[in-house]
């Protein structure tokens, strides 16, 4: 059983000149991507070289360690976490491809695959943690168990290109039986499993191999008619056929799914935030995993110490000199100004923050030097970027915050609420803005920021029919139905609403040079009630949509990109 996607994208990097690497190819072809559970066509993605045994003893030793990593792919790590290791080690990693569905990237699963590396990573896509690592080629890594044993040697096996059943089942030790998955007739694969670990081998099944016991079929997969291992998988579960049920919806909270932190810097290490939670009044509550407490973000009240005691200094800041500047500084010599994804070369502390710069608005390397002698130029607050995090966080000096939302519980209960939304200004500076970030797979601006889930809890419809929270999986076309119901109230009439809800377009492939370059600047124009700004675009890659003290920035596939709260 096979499911058909509409046409995917598929981006491939060629390292082979690592200081001048050629632009991203983007293909365009008809994937079939393949059901886990049936197994169907496993190697799909395999390279198709075979190298040499004395090329395979050079290869790094990768350890294998069931139901955790194979290296540095970790169970539960993100998709964000995972590139950014991969394109720091541009030699090792020469090739990658990211295949995912463009019209349901937060249904379908993303993959990333490493052809010249002979292995396969799967992603849910809600949440884009790693969920399966597959090896679809032993030859093209040399992976150790137990920091000793070898899986597979060439030397060892030199009419092989996989490791025998009896060599694996050596190694693992004895286990329970198997499924046999069927392909031609008798011929097909034979899936054995142990705690978070599973190989797969063809199988010529002999007369009544169904039938036959453990001890028989043990027999059979040593003998002549079984090949060598064609592919092994990381997961997480006691078995294939229990844990395939549920790969990619199980709970990924559990602290041992993650990278493990040294204990000498453990109580340095801010906790992950696994979810953002929006209220109305500038209320953001950032659910953290584990059994750390939540952290409240309060509009014009959170200061920059509360900030960094909670969620640690930013990975990089930037200046905003602008009021429609972007939350990241801009280099006009980037060479990955045009650029569709972030998969390049560099290092793995610096690629992150120089990725942040590719998509913003085009500016000096000095702001200042523009201003005329004796002209001093407006502060309007310092970006705070967090990108392991998935939020933009503006400080500036304290603002108007948004009103109660016209259908939440509380609304009505506050009497001073006019009085409270305006805040005079105080030398100390807070938070103003944030930004949480989608990192959906074919936007611009993906592997940015890692991909931080949202919920939106204060807006139920009206008569209270759906009470649910808004989410950031659901398409923007449902999110702006209950949004539209919501705030029809605070609208004179409904040619005051059509115009305050009329999208901005933004197409960012007009390059960086546009001062159309950033979300942050189209946003703001609903802050102020600016009338006209949606003139100025015809056309556009995404559509931005406001609503008061929210902005959407949406793909054309209605998934909403990127959420900002005011």
């Amino acid at each position: 059983m096979s499911e058909t996607l509409e046409p995917a994208t598929e981006y491939a990097r060629d390292c082979s000149s690592p200081n001048h690497p050629p632009p991203y190819k983007q293909k365009h072809k008809h994937l079939n991507i393949t059901t886990i559970s049936t197994r169907e066509d496993f190697s799909d993605l395999s390279a198709a070289a075979q190298p040499q045994a004395d090329i395979m003893a050079d290869l790094p030793e990768t350890p294998v360690h069931p139901a955790q990593s194979i290296g540095f792919f970790y169970l539960g790590a993100t998709i964000h976490h995972i590139l950014t290791r991969i394109k720091s080690e541009p030699s090792r990693f020469p090739k990658i491809q990211l295949i995912y569905s463009p019209s349901e990237p937060l249904v379908h699963q993303a993959i990333i695959s490493l052809p010249k590396n002979g292995m396969r990573l799967t992603f849910d896509g809600p949440e884009q943690r790693l969920r399966l690592i597959e090896v679809l080629d032993f030859q093209l890594s040399r992976l150790s168990y137990k920091n000793a044993t070898t899986i597979f040697k060439h030397e060892d096996y030199p009419s092989l290109t996989g490791p025998p059943f009896r060599h694996i089942y050596q190694k693992f030790g004895p286990t329970t039986q198997g499924e046999f998955l069927p392909e031609d007739g008798d011929r097909g694969k034979y899936c054995i499993s142990w705690p978070g670990i599973a190989f797969w081998f063809p199988l010529q099944a002999p007369p009544n191999f169904a039938q036959k016991d453990w001890a028989n079929t043990i027999s059979d997969l040593s003998s002549n008619a079984c090949g060598a291992a064609v592919s092994m998988a990381i997961f997480d579960g006691e078995t294939w056929p229990d844990a395939r049920k549920t790969i990619f919806t199980s709970d990924m909270s559990a602290d041992f799914l993650r990278a493990p932190v040294p204990a000498s810097r453990k109580d340095g290490v801010p906790a992950e935030v696994e979810r953002a939670k929006v209220y109305d009044r500038g209320r953001i509550e950032l659910v953290r995993r584990g059994e750390t407490p939540s952290f409240w973000i309060y509009l014009s009240e959170t200061t920059q110490q509360d900030l960094l005691t909670e969620l640690g200094p930013p990975d990089s800041t930037y200046k905003k000199t602008s009021k429609y500047t972007s939350p990241h500084r801009h280099h006009s010599t980037s060479s990955t100004a045009t650029r569709p994804l972030a998969i390049d070369s560099g290092s793995s502390s610096n690629s992150e923050a120089d990725d942040a710069s590719a998509w913003s608005d085009e500016e000096d390397d000095d702001p200042d030097s523009a201003i005329a002698p004796g002209e001093k130029k407006e502060d309007l607050g310092t970006w705070w970027n967090y990108y392991t995090h998935g939020l933009d966080i503006l400080i500036s000096t304290p603002t108007r915050i948004s009103k109660r939302s016209p259908t939440s519980a509380e609304s009505g209960t506050d009497e001073s609420e006019d009085d409270s939304s305006v805040v005079t200004p105080r030398n100390h500076l807070t938070v103003t803005k944030v930004i949480v970030h989608g990192n959906v797979p074919g936007s611009y601006q993906f592997n940015r920021h890692r991909r931080l889930q949202w919920s939106l809890e204060s807006y139920p419809s009206p008569d209270h029919s759906h009470t649910g929270a808004l989410t950031s999986e659901m398409k923007f076309r449902d999110i702006q139905g209950r949004l539209r119901e919501v705030f029809r109230s605070v609208y004179e009439d409904e040619a005051e609403e059509k115009a305050q809800q009329e999208p901005m377009a933004i197409n960012r492939d007009w390059g960086e040079g546009s001062s159309m370059g950033g979300s942050v600047e189209f946003l703001e124009g609903f802050e102020g009630g600016e009338k006209g700004m949606s003139n100025s675009v015809n056309i556009g890659e995404v559509l931005v949509y406001g609503f008061p003290g929210l902005g959407f920035e949406v793909l054309r596939n209605g998934v909403v990109g990127i959420l900002q709260v005011w």
